[in-house]
C-alpha cells in the first residue's frame, strides 16, 4: 500500500485522480492532498487533474520504501484567445 500527498506550489490539491495503469485501481486525493493506493514495484501511476499537467510515475522500490510519497504538479499554462 502506497501513501502519498499531491502538492502544487507548496499547497495540497484535492480531487486529484491517482490511477494505477497496471491494476486499473484508482484513488482520489482528500482535502489535504493525501491518497492511498495499492501498488507494487514497476507499476505505473498516472496523476490526472484538470488544472495541472498530468504526470506519470513508474514505481521503484525506493518509492515504496518512502513513508509518504510527495508528488509535485505544475499548473497548466492558461491559453489566451487570439484577438
Amino acid at each position: 500500500m502506497l501513501h502519498g500527498k499531491v502538492l502544487s506550489e507548496g499547497k495540497a490539491i484535492e480531487n486529484v485522480d491517482i490511477v494505477n495503469m497496471n491494476s486499473k485501481k484508482n484513488s482520489k486525493t482528500d482535502g489535504e492532498g493525501n491518497f492511498t493506493i495499492l501498488v507494487k514495484v514497476g507499476d505505473e501511476l498516472f496523476i490526472i487533474t484538470k488544472e495541472h499537467t498530468d504526470q506519470k510515475i513508474i514505481l521503484t522500490l525506493e518509492h515504496l520504501n518512502q513513508n509518504n510519497l510527495i508528488i509535485h504538479l505544475e499548473k497548466k499554462p492558461i491559453e489566451l484567445e487570439d484577438v
